[in-house]
């Protein structure tokens, strides 16, 4: 979710002229038409709340109330993220905004994206309010103050860093516009992302109050594998969220600082060995080098949209009919582009990150191999020493593996087939994970044909990728911007 938070937020602060309202909306205004909306999509959450506290606190408990509950509970931001596209763009949300802040032909103050967004944030927290009596009675929610605030730091605050660094960048660009083509602002905008970037696990680790894994067993036994998978990082780190979120993730482009971070439940349900096999599974994003992959994709990608939007706008003829189509659309058109770039960047990312967790999921089978393929159990000590991209796998890892994807879903309270997409756009879904790992442990050659093809699929992308960039840089049409 993060991802696709971060890419409707950064489309809904583009630096674009918003439309006026279309006609069904006119008479009531942006404000009133978003208020209706973001209003009908609460009110839909308030009635499954209600009904579900009915069940709860009844005398007869319905099977599947509880699960319709969490399928609306887990759908909600994404309901609310339609609600709001429709008031900002039809609905006029956006250029009432923008009309009441800079009326003619003024420039926006800065930061004002964030007015644009505020609604959003609102509609979000009325729907944690709404949905936390059932969290207090069915999943034991901490006090009001503390649900709210992991609310925020598991929803929100991921999407806050990018999202903040790209407003202050319009913001900059709005109010003096004459330093854009300066090259030492250029520059300073691409040391920016990289500073960010580097930075970015420590103001995680406050955003997200994450903490050292306490010392003991558990610990050792984790820090003691990490150094067999040969990992440079700072800390393994606790995130706590009350018992709600069986997960794990790695943040860090480099060594230092790089945090490997489990959460408080993912901590309690799985088992020693089973914890190994997920530290394996984020140890394996580094040890192939899938941040890197991800950032220079998506740069590449970036370029090669601006490149290809310029090329598009040099050689169609000024006085073309498709050229005087394009300037009635006005910004709708730009608007459109946005949108395009986004459900790109969208699927294509979730086409490469699926592969990429697979290749991960790998990884964290050779953490807990034993390395011989006849295996039939065997002990920490069995291990392999070292561990490398190539380690073969044995049966008792790949079980191993599997039956903690299957833990993890049952902690989430999570559909091994059919989580949804937004569940399963990055990963696969826990069912077509566990059946592909079990499969190699019937045929090992699988495994191997997919070494040999994610390696040529790599080689093939970024070679394509950098090929249209060099084509399109000595064309001329890397300058300028979308």
């Amino acid at each position: 979710m993060p991802i696709v938070l971060i890419l409707f937020l950064v489309t809904a602060c583009a630096p674009v002229a918003w439309p006026e309202p279309v006609s069904l909306f006119r008479p009531l205004g942006g404000t009133l038409a978003l208020g209706c909306l973001l209003s009908l999509a609460l009110v839909r959450f308030l009635l499954v709340s209600s009904r579900t506290l009915r069940v709860i606190r009844g005398p007869i408990f319905v099977p599947g109330a509880l699960s319709s509950y969490g399928r609306v509970r887990r759908r909600s931001m994404t309901m609310l993220m339609l609600m709001f596209t429709v008031g900002l763009v039809p609905g006029g949300w956006g250029w009432t905004v923008q009309n009441a802040l800079a009326p003619g032909s003024a420039v926006l103050p800065p930061g004002a994206e964030l007015l644009v967004i505020a609604p959003f944030f609102a509609a979000v927290v009325a729907s944690w309010l709404i949905f936390y009596p059932v969290e207090r009675e069915v999943h034991h929610a901490p006090p009001l103050v503390a649900y709210l605030l992991y609310q925020f730091r598991q929803q929100i605050a991921l999407a806050l860093l990018p999202l903040c660094l790209v407003v202050g960048q319009q913001s900059v660009v709005r109010w003096w516009p004459e330093i854009v083509e300066q090259s030492w602002f250029q520059w300073a905008s691409t040391g920016s992302v990289v500073v960010f970037l580097i930075v970015a696990p420590w103001l995680l680790r406050g955003l997200l109050g994450w903490r050292p894994l306490p010392a003991g067993p558990l610990r050792d036994h984790l820090m003691a594998s990490a150094r067999r998978l040969r990992l440079r990082f700072s800390d393994l780190m606790l995130w706590p969220t009350h018992g709600v979120v069986a997960n794990a993730m790695v943040a860090g482009l480099l060594p230092r600082p790089r945090y490997i971070m489990m959460t408080d439940r993912l901590l309690h349900d799985l088992p020693p060995d089973e914890l190994e096999a997920v530290l394996g599974h984020e140890i394996g994003h580094v040890r192939h080098r899938h941040m890197l992959l991800y950032f220079a994709f998506l740069g590449l990608s970036f370029a090669i949209m601006t490149g290809l939007l310029n090329m598009f706008v040099r050689i169609l003829p000024a006085d073309s009919w498709l050229m005087d189509a394009l300037r009635g659309l006005g910004d709708w058109g730009t608007l459109a582009s946005f949108a395009v770039a986004a459900v790109y960047i969208l699927f294509a990312f979730g086409f490469i990150s699926r592969r990429c967790e697979r290749e991960a999921d790998l990884f964290g089978c050779r953490a807990v191999s034993c390395g011989r393929p006849d295996c039939q159990g065997h002990t920490y000590r069995d291990r392999v020493p070292v561990v490398t991209t190539s380690t073969p796998l044995c049966p008792t890892a790949i079980e191993t593996f599997a039956a903690a994807l299957d833990r993890v879903a049952d902690s989430n309270g999570m559909s091994r087939a059919k989580p949804g997409w937004m569940a399963s756009w990055q990963h696969s879904t826990i069912e077509k994970r566990v059946a592909y790992l079990r499969a190699i442990k019937d045929n090992p050659a699988i495994e191997r044909r997919f070494r040999r093809r994610m390696l040529a699929f790599k080689v093939l992308l970024f070679a394509t990728l950098i090929g249209i960039v060099l084509l399109l840089a000595w064309t001329g049409d890397l300058a300028g911007g979308m």
